[in-house]
C-alpha cells in the first residue's frame, strides 16, 4: 500500500561568527544573503511580498513554503528553496513523494554550502542551532500520510504513543484522515541513519494501514466498496466540491486501489492530491467550482466501474 502523500526534507545551517536569527541585525542578514547569492548564482533571491499568486500557489502545492516565510532563494527548476532567517540562518528544503529524491536535492546544496561557507559546527555536537532539536546533523524529515483505516479502527492514539517512544511525532493535519510524521531529535545520529530509520517508520506505518484496510474489508466490504464507487462518481460529476470532501474521496480511491476493488492509476490519485489544500471552513462558490472542475479534468477518460 502506498499512502504517502508527500515528503519534505529540511537541512538547517548557521553561518559561523553570526548571531542566531532571532537576534541578528538586518545589516548582518544582508551579509549572509550576499555570501549565499555569490555561492548559488543559479538561484534567484525572492521576497514573498513580491511574488505573484500563481508562483505562491505552485510553491504551496508542492509543499515548499509556509505562511511565515519572508525571503528565500530558489533554483530554476523550483525543486529546492533556501529559506532565510526563519529559525536558523539557512533552511534548505525540497519536497517530493519519494523521500530519497527530496534528500538528494537537499544533499547536493548542503554539500556545496559546506565547501563554500564557514558554518557553525562543533566536533562534539555537530552543527550548532538555536533550536536544540536541530543540533547534530541538522536534518529533519517530514511526511504526510493517509491513515484513514487506522483512524477508522480507533488505533491512531496507540500508534502515535508507540512512535513517540521511538523518537517520532505523529500529528493530525487539517486534511481529513491525513497525518504528519516528524522526527524529534537527531543529535549523535549520522544523516544516512536518520534517513534509513525514517524510511523504516514510513514503511511500518504503511503496513499498519494495509492491515487495517484488510480488517475493515473483511468486516465491512460492501460499505467500503460502495464508498469507493460513490467517490469516483462524485469526483467525475460534481459541480461544487470542498477540499474536505475531495480529500475524503481521494482516501476512498486509495483504499479501493490498494484492496483491488477496481483499477485506477496511482498517478491519477497523486494528481488529485495536488489539488487538495488544507481544509477550509469557508470556501467561495468560485473556489468550490474550481476544485470540482479540476477533479473532473484529472479523471477525464477514467471509466466508471
Amino acid at each position: 500500500m502506498n499512502n504517502i502523500l508527500s515528503t519534505k526534507v529540511k537541512v538547517f545551517r548557521n553561518v559561523k561568527d553570526y548571531k542566531f536569527s532571532c537576534k541578528l541585525e538586518k545589516e548582518k542578514q544582508d551579509e549572509i544573503v550576499a555570501k549565499l547569492t555569490e555561492v548559488f548564482k543559479d538561484f534567484e533571491l525572492k521576497n514573498i511580498a513580491e511574488i505573484d499568486n500563481n508562483t505562491i500557489n505552485y510553491l504551496k502545492e508542492n509543499n515548499l513554503i509556509n505562511s511565515s516565510l519572508k525571503q528565500f532563494l530558489i533554483n530554476k527548476e523550483k525543486s529546492v528553496i533556501i529559506s532565510l532567517f526563519e529559525n536558523e540562518h539557512i533552511t534548505i528544503i525540497s519536497s517530493n513523494k519519494n523521500i530519497n529524491k527530496a534528500y538528494k536535492n537537499v544533499k547536493e546544496i548542503s554539500d556545496i554550502l559546506q565547501n563554500k561557507i564557514n558554518l557553525s559546527y562543533s566536533d562534539e555536537f555537530g552543527y550548532l542551532m538555536s533550536d536544540l532539536t536541530n543540533i547534530g546533523s541538522g536534518l529533519k524529515l517530514i511526511c504526510e500520510i493517509d491513515l484513514t483505516c487506522v483512524k477508522t479502527l480507533g488505533k491512531i492514539e496507540q500508534v502515535a504513543q508507540n512512535l513517540k517512544k521511538l523518537g517520532y511525532v505523529l500529528t493530525e493535519t487539517s486534511k481529513t484522515n491525513t497525518f504528519k510524521l516528524t522526527g524529534l531529535c537527531n543529535l549523535g545520529v549520522l544523516e544516512k541513519d536518520v534517513l534509513s530509520n525514517f524510511e523504516k517508520i514510513q514503511n511500518h506505518l504503511q503496513e499498519i494501514e494495509t492491515e487495517s484496510a484488510k480488517m475493515l474489508d473483511v468486516s465491512n466490504h460492501d460499505e467500503m466498496l460502495n464508498n469507493a464507487m460513490r467517490s469516483l462518481s462524485l469526483l467525475k460529476g460534481s459541480y461544487l466540491m470542498s477540499y474536505s470532501e475531495l480529500n475524503s474521496h481521494i482516501s476512498n480511491l486509495r483504499i479501493a486501489r490498494n484492496l483491488n476493488y477496481f483499477e485506477i492509476d496511482e498517478d491519477i490519485i497523486y494528481k488529485l492530491q495536488t489539488i487538495c489544500k488544507d481544509n477550509k471552513e469557508f470556501m467561495s462558490q468560485s473556489e468550490l467550482k474550481q476544485v470540482a472542475q479540476q477533479a473532473k479534468q484529472v479523471l477525464k477518460g477514467v471509466e466508471n466501474v
